[in-house]
């Protein structure tokens, strides 16, 4: 209800309800104003209408009404008593009227809820900065919604001031179409809301227009990547994912965008740095060094906490040392003391100039945030980094920590005189860092004075070229305390030559035989089978009578017997039945030992009251069983009931023989695993094989991320289990730039097996990125799989990556060991690669 008073006024009233021409409103206004005996009029209609925007042009007309006198009362009074839009609209006639004379009273607006946007309007008009805040900004947004035209064309420069990117283009139209000072708030807003990257600040309103669309544009790729929550809908990964590669196609645009985004309180939010992040590792080269700096140099305290710096590692990441000024420069002033972040170590050491910044930061911080800045500093890889690796009065945790992240040889050199001086921790930071020179004077040590203590160095750092220099001292070892590492380092190690190292201890009476024997099994060495053999002749010369062999005995046997061995375990099983505790590994070693005589047993096991089916499957999938794909259809179309995680991997071992026929009877149960890891895991094995994309993206389209994970391990080890040929399905490109650091890993694991293109980067990425926590957990299943996929050594999404690694390269060497240095090393190799 809008009420017009009767009487000569009318028409005046009349078009302040219906009107929509400026200059008429105007003149409504200011003919309402200066008229004698309308005052009270206009009050009435104020408080009985209903209509805001009728309202707000009444209340207009109150505040312009009477002399100077009474116009200045009316407009302290109202700037005390009003909130809302009638307290915009008097911050603004306020200025109009006598803007220095009213700086007090704007100042004093609280900003409270109800008066927190105009107080920002009253900032804007005074020069001074806006609160750059969700609260400020939503109270503005509000106004400007409901504002009516005028006023509204004066809150858009005021929104954009306090990080709202939708007002850029009104913003951008005032420049043309406003009176002068409208015009100059407005340029003011473009200007520091563009960061400083837009058009010189007397552009003209053609230029503002066009920057303004081309940074819409780049924003809505942003937002797609960064915020997909914000509409309130369930986020879809694949759209996420479709965003991310979308923007690094666009980098040399979205880039550019990057410092004004950044600015917007909505990416205060922490996804959007860890989104950022890997966008800028993955697309960023030395061509866009000029916009990350720009990245880097916008980045401030207001980003605190983590909300920064995945951003600062993702520039590190893509330019290494030439963004490391601006890079320490950012950590400063946002500080780099936070839990489970770390800089990615360089490939290239820093200039110590451009670290001296961070170095004297962390030097003032208190113990606790000290150690995690010095961690930070390390991965500079400067002077400061081996000061303090070298420093006795650290804790041994924090040197080794450090030490994992420091090559330099000088370093190595001193940590080794350290060593022959009898410092042994020094040993255990070489174990982390040491380079194969290092390595080399090891060996000599070891051959001087056999000492197991170079053990743990040996399983971390050897490798198989480095094994016949330790011939001297592994023959002059005597006691098994000195020996247990070293042999330890011949399992993981490997190949002909630490085979032939444990021969030399094999004679009889040698006091090192047992550990000998040992590791020869692990090797599954030929030369080990007799005494693999002899558990189980002296159970069938007590008549198959107890004591048993055990697992240890059928995994030994399995691992260093001939094709005819595995009667021996298949008679474990006929004798014990279920009740053997090592029925799984002895089917298993059967199949490993290729025993295809046990093929017909093998089927008995495969119905669903059997728990052994799984391992029965796939081990008659391996053995080349060809009826199995067969027998698995007809049992799952036969049988009723829920299906549970056995039934799928019969699905996975029958894809092994043939993909097709496997697709085909896995249909019933595609839905359903979209809930459930494991489940999906074995599906996408099956439909990587059979090679249909279509199901592989509806299992990736998942909105849990265990199942994507899962769905990217399926992957894995569907291209780890075929030829050469194997061709990387569509949906794994968009697994690889999920939102989720889990399916990134798993993604990358995949692309290294299938030898897509760029997996050497998202490899080392992966490995440069990752919480140790998460890269050294243990590997999703299920287990049976990696059987399939001769992965066994997959443990860990570490093990994973770095398998899938020596795979890409043809070159077991690099297989997984542990240690912290030797992925470090990895990780800067692989990334020297990508950039190539």
């Amino acid at each position: 209800m809008a009420l017009v008073p009767p009487g000569p006024l009318s028409a005046h009233f009349e078009v302040l309800r219906d009107g929509e021409d400026e200059a008429e409103l105007e003149r409504a206004t200011e003919a309402l104003a200066a008229a004698a005996h309308a005052r009270p009029l206009v009050e009435e209609a104020r408080q009985r209408s209903l209509d805001l925007r009728y309202r707000l042009r009444l209340h207009r007309v109150l505040l312009r009404s009477g002399d100077e006198a009474a116009r200045r009362a009316a407009v302290e009074a109202a700037l005390k008593d009003d909130q809302g839009l009638f307290l915009a609209l008097d911050v603004l006639e306020a200025w109009r009227l006598d803007p220095e004379g009213f700086r007090d009273a704007l100042r004093g607006i609280p900003r409270t809820r109800g008066k927190l946007g105009a107080r920002a309007l009253a900032d804007a008009l005074a020069g001074a900065p806006l609160p750059r805040g969700q609260e400020s900004a939503a109270a503005l947004k509000a106004l400007h919604r409901d504002a009516p035209p005028a006023l509204r064309a004066w809150l858009a420069p005021c929104l954009l001031l306090a990080g709202r990117a939708e007002a850029f283009e009104e913003t951008a139209n005032l420049l043309s179409t406003a009176e002068p000072p409208l015009a100059d708030l407005a340029r003011r807003a473009l200007h520091d809301a563009s960061a400083g990257l837009g058009p010189p600040r007397d552009a003209d309103a053609a230029d503002w227009q066009r920057w303004c669309g081309e940074y819409a544009r780049a924003r809505a790729v942003l937002v797609r990547a960064c915020l997909p929550f914000l509409d309130g809908e369930e986020v879809d990964p694949a759209a996420v994912a479709a965003a991310k590669r979308e923007a690094i196609e666009e980098k040399e645009r979205v880039l550019r965008a990057v410092p004004v985004f950044l600015r917007e309180p909505d990416s205060y939010h922490e996804e959007v740095a860890r989104v950022l992040g890997d966008i800028i590792a993955r697309a960023a080269g030395p061509d866009d060094e000029e916009a990350v700096v720009a990245i880097l140099r916008s980045l401030d305290s207001r980003r605190g906490g983590l909300r920064g710096h995945e951003i600062i590692g993702g520039a590190l990441l893509a330019l290494d040392r030439a963004v490391v000024a601006e890079a320490v420069e950012a950590l400063v002033r946002i500080g780099p003391a936070v839990d489970r972040w770390q800089p990615p170590l360089l490939v290239q050491p820093a200039r110590d100039a451009d670290v001296e910044p961070l170095a004297t930061y962390v030097q003032g911080l208190h113990e606790r945030l000290a150690a995690q800045g010095r961690r930070a500093l390390a991965c500079f890889r400067t002077r400061h980094t081996a000061e303090r690796v070298l420093d006795a009065s650290l804790g041994r945790a924090e040197r080794i920590e450090l030490g994992a992240l420091l090559a330099s040889p000088q370093v190595e050199a001193e940590l080794l005189r350290r060593f022959r001086e009898g410092d042994k921790e020094s040993l255990r930071i070489l174990e982390q860092i040491g380079s194969e020179k290092t390595l080399s004077e090891l060996i000599k040590d070891f051959n001087r004075r056999p000492d197991g203590t170079i053990g743990l160095a040996l399983q971390r750092l050897g490798t198989p070229d480095l094994l016949p220099k330790l011939r001297r001292g592994f023959d002059g070892l005597q006691s098994a305390a000195q020996a247990g590492s070293i042999f330890r380092a011949l399992e993981l190690i490997g190949g002909k030559q630490a085979a032939q190292l444990a021969l030399r201890r094999l004679e009889d009476g040698d006091r090192l035989r047992g550990l000998a024997l040992k590791t020869l099994v692990r090797l599954g060495h030929p030369k080990a089978r007799e005494p693999a053999l002899e558990p189980f002749r002296r159970w069938e010369e007590r008549g198959r009578k107890d004591p048993r062999p055990g697992r240890r005995e059928v995994q030994a046997l399995a691992r260093c017997g001939k094709q005819e061995d595995g009667r021996l375990l298949m008679q474990l099983i006929e004798h014990y039945g279920a009740s053997f505790p090592a029925t799984a590994d002895a089917i298993w070693g059967m199949a490993r030992l290729g025993y295809r005589e046990v093929v017909p047993e093998l089927y008995g096991y495969v119905h669903t009251t059997n728990r052994f089916r799984g391992i029965a499957a796939v081990s008659l999938a391996v053995l080349g069983a060809k009826e199995l794909p067969a027998r698995v259809e007809a049992l799952l179309a036969s049988a009723s009931g829920r299906r549970d995680l056995h039934d799928m991997v019969l699905l996975a071992a029958a894809a092994y023989v043939d993909p097709p026929r496997a697709r085909a009877a896995a249909e019933p149960f595609l839905a359903g695993a979209r809930e459930q890891p494991e489940a999906a895991a074995c599906l996408a094995y099956v439909c990587a094989l059979a090679q249909d994309g279509a199901a592989l993206e509806a299992l990736a389209a998942s909105p849990r991320e265990q199942v994507r994970a899962a769905v990217a391990r399926g992957i894995a080890w569907a291209a780890a289990s075929s030829d050469r040929g194997f061709a990387p399905p569509a949906c794994l490109s968009t697994l690889r730039v999920d939102r989720a650091l889990s399916v990134r890993l798993e993604a990358a694991v995949a692309a290294g097996y299938a030898r897509a293109e760029g997996a050497v980067r998202d490899i080392g990425l992966a490995l440069a990125t990752a919480p140790a926590e998460l890269l050294d957990e243990k590997r999703g299943g299920p287990r049976l799989l990696q059987l399939l996929a001769d992965t066994e050594g997959d443990s860990s999404p570490r093990a994973a990556l770095w398998n899938a690694y020596a795979d890409l390269r043809d070159d077991p060497t690099l297989r997984f060991r542990e240690g912290l240095g030797r992925g470090r090393l990895v990780a800067a190799e692989l990334r020297v690669r990508a950039a190539r």
